[in-house]
């Protein structure tokens, strides 16, 4: 996925069954409907190709914070913890959790590349003085005014880029 070339590749699944690879234009994000988890596949997520620029974030949500986290640091306020997700640059923020009382005198901040969408509604913690927010960028695919006439990227019909020799099996 990420020397793919022809196209801007947000996700690629692989399929250990079959060995094949399947690329595409879209993620979990940008077409949350089409994706499907299948047993026997690895998902894999460009963090790179998917930046998400000019958002929002949604309201608080307080007393809770998401347990999935890709980078924990200290943060002085909710403020500076919303702009460490906003610039944060070693992978997509998607989300950020601030805690001002995890021990006293400390606080903390978690940023993490996964939404409730994403992790489930039991992904989360109850914590006195937590709070919580997403990322709203709306739907951030590729335009309908984009789309080539290859096979789409869509999660139901993913481009098979490489079937794999039965060489290359998984040693299981």
């Amino acid at each position: 996925c990420l020397s793919e070339s022809r196209f801007s590749c947000r996700s690629a699944t692989y399929d250990h069954l079959r060995k094949e690879c399947h690329l595409s234009e879209e993620d979990r994000f940008s077409q949350p409907d089409s994706f499907v988890v299948r047993q026997g596949s690895d998902y894999l997520e460009n963090q790179c190709e998917s930046r998400q620029t000019r958002c929002d974030y949604t309201p608080q949500t307080r007393d809770q914070y998401l347990i999935y986290t890709d980078k924990s640091l200290e943060a002085f306020s909710d403020a500076s913890c919303k702009q460490a997700c906003t610039q944060e640059r070693d992978f997509n923020c998607r989300s950020y959790s601030f805690l001002s009382e995890t021990r006293p005198g400390t606080t903390q901040c978690l940023l993490s590349s996964d939404t409730q969408q994403s992790a489930g509604g039991n992904a989360f913690q109850l914590t006195t003085g937590a709070l919580y927010a997403e990322k709203d960028c709306g739907r951030q695919g590729r335009p309908a005014s984009q789309s080539s006439s290859r096979p789409s990227g869509q999660f139901g019909r993913p481009q098979i880029v490489d079937k794999l020799p039965q060489v290359l099996a998984d040693p299981e």
